[in-house]
């Protein structure tokens, strides 16, 4: 599993990949210097805390987004 993070000019967005794959970005709130999750997937509902928690940097972010991701379509294969 490859990540990588690509910044957009205005710099309080970053999309997240995941082997070549986007699954979602993450934006700074510009107030509170914090970084949300908006992935381009479906959480399921035992994934709603982790999903919903704010991060100070957008790295620490993109590896929450992509370790939820991991966790929902790793756990339906087999």
């Amino acid at each position: 599993m490859t990540l990588s993070f690509k910044d957009l000019p205005c710099k309080t967005i970053c999309k997240i990949f995941v082997d070549k794959s986007h699954i979602g970005e993450v934006r700074l709130d510009i107030w509170t210097g914090q970084w949300t999750l908006y992935p381009n997937f479906k959480i399921r509902p035992m994934q709603m805390d982790d999903s919903n928690n704010k991060y100070f940097s957008s790295i620490d972010a993109g590896r929450a987004m992509a370790k939820i991701f991991s966790k929902r379509f790793n756990n339906n294969k087999g």
